[in-house]
């Protein structure tokens, strides 16, 4: 979306930001993360994941296409649905985005960069 290589650069800091809090996140376990007396971790999760999407969406056409492997509407749909349909959202599914996709997306999109 654009052609601003700072504007991309700082896009790629947010990003590797937010995949770094959501391993921190991750780290305290599934347990915490379904605690049902402490909705702390998974409503951080989903504000982190609607953030990402929104950072995602600074980074350039071109870089996109450089990462066919990122799930570029996978990350899309989730925000849509997390925005939309938040009522029903299934804990165990946001957990394994965090748990398992995410740092996947950061080894794929930062350890490459």
């Amino acid at each position: 979306m654009s052609d601003d290589p700072a504007r991309e650069a700082r896009a790629l800091a947010d990003i590797g930001h937010m995949l770094r809090t959501a391993d921190q996140i991750a780290a305290r376990g599934p347990a915490a993360f379904a605690d049902p007396d402490d909705e702390i971790p998974y409503l951080a999760t989903k504000a982190l994941l609607i953030d990402l999407q929104t950072a995602v969406e600074s980074l350039s056409v071109e870089f996109r296409q450089a990462h066919p492997d990122v799930p570029w509407r996978e990350l899309k749909r989730m925000r849509d649905r997390l925005s939309h349909h938040y009522v029903r959202i299934d804990k165990s599914l946001l957990w394994n985005v965090l748990a398992r996709e995410l740092p996947r997306l950061r080894v794929t999109l930062l350890d490459e960069a």
